[in-house]
């Protein structure tokens, strides 16, 4: 009777590999989930959430976690409420083999803050992903304030870039244009206090210093528009009375209107 080992070891091979794996499967059921290790990279100046609060979230989903096999946590529902969550972002979820609940997050990074026509506040982050405005954590932001009808629960800024006729009636993308440039220039973000909507849906700079307003108009050009105003500054408020104009005008090409304070 002839053997051939060869092909009787390769057998052998499959059934350990087998084996091991059944072995292995069965002895990682019996693992409990004993530690959950959460890491917040918080890139802002200050934490809106901490790895407590994510922890006491994730708890709260009431799908078992700690004490409970490792093989039963439900990492479909941790990532769907952690998705949900607006002050992270890429949130990611996995189990060990040696039982523990690993979660990575990012905290946003708030950009703005808007006070809309209704007198609701939130923030919004450089994705224009809305945020809730927290009571005890409110970074110092760029203000925006007036005849606002975005709202918490509105469009989002991923949703005007591909529906023209939602962005035709939101103000959320002019209000990332202007305050985006305002945050590239040393002068303007320490000049700028914050920002006013009028009836007309025409930005309004308040500024810091001086008792005049700025009227900005539309957020097109908006860079010509404040360079212009900055050389104005420089040339002739300077050295002037700050306090000398009640309205600086610049929706008007190539020129600064100005309207004297009358005492």
């Amino acid at each position: 009777m002839n053997i051939n080992w060869k092909k009787s070891g390769f057998v052998a091979a499959i059934l350990a590999i087998i084996f091991l794996t059944a072995f292995a499967i069965e002895q990682q059921s019996e693992v409990t989930c004993w530690v959950m290790e959460i890491k917040l990279d918080v890139s802002a100046e200050e934490a809106l959430i901490t790895e407590r609060q994510i922890e006491k979230e994730i708890i709260g989903i009431g799908t078992p976690i700690l004490g409970a096999p490792i093989n039963d946590v439900n990492l479909y529902k941790i990532q769907t409420a952690l998705n949900s969550n607006p002050l992270i972002k890429n949130p990611t979820v996995h189990k060990t083999v040696d039982g523990k609940l690993k979660i990575n997050a990012e905290q946003r990074v708030p950009f703005v803050r808007i006070i809309n026509v209704e007198g609701e506040s939130f923030l919004v982050d450089k994705d224009g992903v809305k945020m809730p405005t927290l009571s005890s954590r409110n970074p110092r932001l760029m203000l925006f304030t007036g005849r606002i009808n975005e709202s918490l629960d509105g469009t989002t800024l991923s949703l005007l870039k591909v529906n023209e006729e939602l962005r035709e009636s939101s103000l959320l993308d002019e209000i990332f244009q202007v305050a985006t440039f305002i945050e590239t220039s040393d002068f303007w973000v320490n000049q700028v206090e914050h920002v006013y909507v009028n009836e007309e849906k025409e930005f309004e700079l308040v500024p810091r210093v001086g008792s005049h307003k700025i009227l900005l108009g539309e957020s097109e050009n908006i860079e010509d528009k404040l360079n212009r105003l900055e050389v104005f500054y420089k040339e002739t408020i300077g050295k002037q009375n700050w306090n000398k104009y009640s309205t600086l005008d610049l929706r008007f090409k190539d020129q600064v209107v100005c309207k004297e304070i009358n005492y």
